[in-house]
């Protein structure tokens, strides 16, 4: 198991909610926030150099937005996993109804403090 892929879950990552998945324009980076396990902060995973970006969505599910602009599905981390190849990262994650594999040059960790 790659260190990265042993922070994040550290984190908290798994079972936990995704709140933000973005990706930026031409593919320069994606950016994954999450609740961890402090109940004070969140944590952004944050991709860089993106070379591929392939994100599956079960269209059996729901996209629906509510009235309010929530969402009426929650996506939950059930899995990720961090290769190294050569120059770059590959990472894959299993967030049902959503899976996906991104590959890119750098994997960031970004622990957002929440005012209390």
């Amino acid at each position: 198991m790659h260190d990265l892929e042993n922070k994040i879950i550290e984190l908290g990552a798994i079972d936990a909610p995704i709140e933000v998945m973005q990706v930026n324009e031409w593919f320069q980076s994606v950016i994954i926030t999450f609740a961890g396990n402090n109940k004070t902060s969140k944590v952004q995973c944050i991709l860089e150099q993106c070379y591929e970006i392939a994100l599956k969505h079960d269209n059996n599910y729901s996209k629906n937005i509510n009235s309010d602009g929530s969402k009426d599905y929650e996506y939950f981390m059930q899995d990720i996993e961090v290769i190294e190849d050569r120059d770059f990262y590959i990472f894959n994650i299993s967030a049902w109804p959503l899976d996906g594999q991104i590959v890119c040059k750098n994997i960031m960790l970004n622990i957002i403090e929440q005012a209390g």
